[in-house]
């Protein structure tokens, strides 16, 4: 073969290598389109979804259990609408904040499991037109709304703004829980109360404690034991004086009267009623208090079959709150801190496979998830999916399926079938490439139209047709479907392409015969 020739072979070889790279970087392109591409869609979520079981905006403080944001507010009066009277120095203001974490360590502490914290964000001195000392505490909307107001808060009350700050925090540190504690400079304060004799108080169910520092007769040094006090009604604690035999808590306990205790005389100690208030009461002895002890539901949907054998699950994980008995709660919503942390399945009693959600993170009260399984032995199979929450409580489903005999790929309406379009697409450039392949390698390397449609008809024509085949079938008969990407309607088309290619290759590299090679100069025929 003379230099000319195979300079034309070097160059017909780089130009199939170049081909087939395409080629497989496309269909590299194509299988990870096609493979993460769900076959059915997702599961749904249910109308009562799990957002409705985790503390809305108005469940501040539903029971304490689990992590706490406390946001501290000192105001401070600037004299241009009151006089001036009380100013805050830095010793006080480190006293108060060592007392309120002593009083928010101590609760801690009480709490048989652990699960319960405290963490304080501590937003300073804010200043006000109003000198809140020198007023009755029922003025505390005039001072508390203009504080919030200047840090940015602007809903039409004072209430709510205390509540949009508490959500805001619970958020920003990612807490079950959020209250506000103002606490107003008393110093120079005849009684240490406001103008109206009242020095604390606190909402049941929150947003907000309000307290002088020297709290009428108690002292800044027992400052503390106010904020412990208060801390128990913002959690449903009832005063065990006064009023006889009150209810109330996420339990609906009834108070422990006359009981010399912290929410009777602001003693450092607990009585029972206010422990089953603030929801501290485990039922069946496992550890957990029975507003966290909870179980996840599994909700599952029919099995939808992918093959003979294989099955594709769809369903749903959500936490299952204990239901809300509090008769004094504002909103009576049915709440859980918990969130889903792990789904699982088993088929047959075997082991247990992982599975993840649909958002790929396990941070919700509810998750979404799909599965696949098989291919499954001939027969009835039983499945059992079961779900974690954040307790380590599992809740479970199970659910039958019936694998047939054969692993055979089954048409499914809700499934969108490629091969169709696959085929095309090979068909397309199939055509193209067998083209190019005949005009570089005639028939039997002559020169001439006819030696090239020959060339085509014989080595591409066959293959084109058969592709176009494939694809019609799988259109009409739901056959050799796509997806999966992996399955035999794959396998047909990649096939008929690589046999083309091989053909195509080894044709291009075999030599022309020497009647077809073309002369050289000054050559005579």
């Amino acid at each position: 073969m003379n230099s000319d020739g195979a300079n034309r072979q070097t160059t017909s070889m780089k130009a199939i290598a170049l081909i087939i790279t395409f080629v497989v970087a496309v269909g590299a392109l194509a299988a990870f389109i096609l493979g993460f591409r769900p076959n059915v869609p997702p599961a749904k979520k249910p109308l009562v979804g799990s957002q409705s079981n985790l503390p809305g905006p108005y469940d501040q403080s539903e029971y304490m259990i689990g992590s706490v944001t406390v946001t501290a507010i000192y105001p401070e009066s600037n004299g241009s609408l009151d006089r001036d009277t009380e100013n805050w120095d830095s010793a006080r203001l480190t006293l108060i904040n060592t007392k309120i974490r002593s009083a928010l360590d101590w609760w801690e502490s009480q709490m048989p499991n652990g699960h319960l914290s405290f963490l304080i964000e501590n937003l300073g001195v804010r200043e006000t037109r109003y000198e809140p000392i020198s007023r009755p505490l029922a003025h505390e909307a005039l001072w508390i709304g203009e504080i919030l107001g200047d840090l940015g808060y602007n809903a039409t009350d004072w209430f709510s703004k205390v509540r949009d700050l508490n959500n805001r925090m619970r958020s920003l540190h990612h807490t079950s829980w959020a209250y506000t504690i103002f606490i107003v400079d008393s110093r120079n304060d005849s009684d240490g109360s406001f103008e109206d004799g009242k020095f604390a108080y606190a909402n049941y169910g929150g947003p907000v404690i309000v307290m002088t520092t020297d709290n009428g007769g108690w002292g800044i040094e027992r400052i503390d034991n106010v904020v412990a006090h208060e801390t128990g009604h913002v959690f449903y604690a009832t005063d065990e004086y006064g009023m006889v035999g009150e209810s109330s808590g996420y339990l609906d306990i009834k108070e422990t009267d006359n009981s010399g205790c912290l929410m009777d005389a602001s003693s450092w100690c607990l009585s029972p009623g206010t422990r089953g208030q603030i929801g501290w009461i485990d039922s069946d002895g496992d550890g957990l208090m029975d507003p966290e002890d909870t179980t996840p539901q599994v909700m599952l949907d029919s099995p939808r079959p992918l093959t003979n054998a294989t099955f594709q699950l769809n369903g749903f994980a959500e936490e299952v709150a204990l239901p809300n008995r509090n008769p004094k709660s504002y909103t009576g919503d049915n709440v859980s801190i918990n969130i889903i942390v792990a789904i699982q399945y088993q088929v047959d009693g075997g082991r247990w496979i992982s599975v993840s959600p649909i958002d790929l993170i396990f941070d919700e009260a509810g998750e979404g998830f799909e599965l696949t399984v098989g291919p499954l032995p001939f027969g009835n199979h039983s499945m059992q999916v079961r779900a974690e929450n954040s307790v380590g409580n599992w809740g479970a489903s199970a659910i039958t399926v019936t694998a047939n005999d054969g692993d055979v790929q089954l048409p499914s309406s809700g499934e969108v079938n490629y091969n169709p379009l696959v085929a095309a697409i090979f068909v397309l450039f199939l055509t193209i490439f067998g083209l190019w392949s005949s005009r570089r390698r005639p028939w039997k390397g002559e020169l001439g139209r006819k030696t090239v449609t020959k060339a085509f008809m014989v080595a591409s024509l066959p293959f084109i047709l058969a592709e176009a085949l494939a694809g019609i079938a799988s259109f009409l008969t739901g056959q050799l479907t796509i997806p999966p990407p992996a399955g035999f309607g794959t396998a047909v088309d990649l096939a008929i392409l690589l046999i083309v290619l091989a053909i195509a290759g080894l044709r291009t590299s075999r030599p022309r015969t020497s009647r077809a090679e073309e002369p050289e100069a000054g050559e005579n025929r």
